[in-house]
């Protein structure tokens, strides 16, 4: 049996000053502050009812841990057949690729198990005493509510907070009897077009193309009996500016409540931003988790978000309600359903349900913020619009034979792979691609055009954006905007993480900063906001920000793909960090390739 244990070494454990100095006392609970426009109704408190939790099975955990022995996976995956032929089989086939999730997350966290550790107190600003715990380079906060040291850290097999509200998601789906609705609706097979108002005039589509106009029409015009409406945008196309268009229109023109989810903050953060631009008077609430690091909270939205008396919290159903556009993130949105007990908890309150990035998650991870939160028994009380791009990245799936099964295919893909109804040729309205793309170069914008869009995308950007470097001696085909520099570096892996760096890498990047900033290199103005860095890995981010700093660039952008969402820079470098020809991860996706 292979359980990829990584043994510690031996040491003794060291206590250094790591008990508070006074008995402890569980702080006093703060004063809740209203928010100005809505004073004369309190912040309040979210109630949570308790999340019912799912254990995983023993044999899937023996089968992520044996995962060599393929003959137990295939007799389970001979049991699903057709997943999609009734409820029961659907739920039994995502709770169980839930759970092989949960399960190969358990083996990979016991890798970095820890039996000896080092404890140092950290910070002595509040009665929650805060603690540092170090093993070898990896290093951890602890918030300790009590007196007491920590020897060990050990993984259990048990599910995240994301997999406890897939879980939960399959239950409304069971339980409000949406299989039909949801899932096997017999409308996806029609192909007869959606009957829309041709008089229709808008209000905050001036600036759109025909293309994101139509998409807006066919949104605002939409009733809780329509099918999910699909905006397939690839990159450029405009798909965050026709969203936030028809958000606005449909605030602007109905007595509505709408709610957005996407996977990540910065997607919302970025969808927040531009509806605040649009409508300045607009209500509007950013949701963010309790645990969101408030050293990241833009000045611009901490007017508009649950901030409150240095720490985030969840208001009332009652003030939340007041909101026109509630922004969060899925997993968020997952907590709203806890509410369902509370007297205040209204299922038809939205009336229009956003999700951006719908091509990369998963299809249970999809039904987060519309099964239990919007739904009662065989309705759904709102509009549905799916919105992403479906080839780049699917989700990412930790467990091969979950992968296997179908898991990665978020439920975007499989409507628009499947069903009659969301094929392009249709014309049945219920999606749209958007294919003028105003941001690449037209060369680089040929080889994913014929790649992946089967030739539909048309370069619209202006010269201005992409002839800016045109003819610049840093160029080595000076009619094609683009550089690849071969780095010999090394992959490496710090003890006790997750993730890559190539140092050799981040010192290429750092030296391409300096001369794009550099005008006599490149001739021209180039300022630090001008450069975006993209790397997948997360230590490799750190170790570029860090050299970044260090040489006086503070205010260059450095993230992973999604950190990027919605925003452009007129320079892009990537680092790709791996360089094992046997081991390249995820370079070997075709969505990459």
């Amino acid at each position: 049996m292979n359980t990829h244990k990584v043994e510690p070494p031996k040491r003794k454990i060291q206590i250094i000053d790591a008990l508070p100095q006074r008995p402890f006392k569980i702080p006093k609970r703060t004063t809740r502050v209203d928010d100005e426009k809505h004073n004369t109704i309190p912040f309040g408190r979210l109630f949570k009812g308790q999340l019912e939790q799912y254990a995983i099975p023993p044999a899937i955990i023996d089968l992520e841990l044996n995962d060599d022995d393929t003959s137990k996976f295939e007799s389970i995956r001979e049991n699903f057949g057709d997943a999609r032929i009734s409820s029961n089989v659907y739920i039994e086939k995502f709770s169980t690729l839930i759970h092989m999730e949960e399960a190969a997350n358990s083996k990979h966290l016991a890798t970095f198990d820890l039996q000896n550790v080092q404890i140092s107190i950290h910070s002595r600003t509040s009665p929650i005493q805060l603690f540092k715990f170090s093993h070898g380079d990896y290093q951890k906060y602890y918030r300790a509510w009590r007196r007491g040291t920590i020897v060990a850290f050990t993984a259990k097999p048990t599910g995240s907070e994301v997999d406890t509200l897939q879980h939960n998601a399959l239950k409304w789906i069971k339980e409000h009897n949406l299989f039909s609705i949801l899932i096997g609706n017999p409308r996806y097979e029609l192909t007869s077009p959606q009957k829309l108002d041709s008089e229709y005039s808008f209000q905050f589509c001036d600036e759109l193309n025909e293309e994101q106009k139509n998409a807006v029409k066919y949104i605002v015009q939409a009733d809780k009996d329509s099918n999910p409406f699909i905006l397939f945008g690839p990159p450029g196309t405009g798909k965050t500016r026709t969203l936030v268009a028809a958000i606005a229109e449909i605030v602007a023109k109905r007595e509505t409540a709408v709610l957005v989810c996407a996977q990540t903050n910065a997607t919302c953060d970025e969808i927040t931003e531009r509806l605040l631009a649009v409508t300045h008077n607009i209500s509007l609430f950013r949701m963010y988790a309790r645990s969101y690091s408030k050293e990241k909270l833009s000045a611009k939205i901490s007017t508009v978000c649950n901030f409150k008396a240095g720490e985030f919290q969840f208001p009332s159903l009652e003030y939340l309600y007041k909101y026109r556009i509630v922004v969060c993130t899925l997993l968020t949105a997952g907590f709203l359903v806890g509410a369902r007990g509370d007297p205040n908890f209204n299922s038809s309150h939205f009336t229009h349900v956003f999700i951006d990035e719908a091509g990369c998650i998963t299809e249970p991870v999809s039904m987060i913020p519309i099964a239990g939160l919007c739904t009662d028994y065989e309705k759904v009380n709102s509009v549905i619009v799916l919105a992403g791009d479906t080839k780049q990245l699917d989700a990412i799936s930790l467990s091969k034979f979950a992968a296997k099964c179908g898991y990665q295919t978020s439920f975007m893909e499989y409507l628009q792979n499947s069903k009659p109804c969301y094929q392009l040729a249709s014309q049945t309205n219920n999606m749209i691609q958007l294919t003028k793309n105003y941001r690449s170069h037209p060369e680089i914008l040929k080889i994913p055009n014929i790649q992946f869009y089967d030739g539909l995308l048309e370069p619209k950007a202006g010269t201005g954006a992409t002839h800016r470097f045109i003819g610049n001696d840093l160029l080595p085909n000076k009619e094609f905007p683009m550089i690849f520099d071969s780095v010999k570096g090394v992959c490496k892996q710090s003890p006790n993480s997750t993730t890559y760096y190539n140092e050799k890498e981040a010192e290429a990047v750092i030296e391409w900063v300096q001369k794009l900033l550099d005008k006599k290199c490149t001739g021209m103005e180039v300022t630090q906001r001008d450069i975006g860095i993209i790397s997948p890995y997360h230590r490799q981010c750190e170790v570029i920000r860090e050299d970044l700093i260090n040489n006086g660039c503070p205010d260059i952008t450095v993230g992973s793909a999604e950190v990027f969402q919605g925003q452009e820079r007129p320079i892009m470098i990537i680092s790709t960090v791996r360089t094992e020809s046997d081991n390249l991860e995820f370079v070997t996706n075709p969505r990459v390739e």
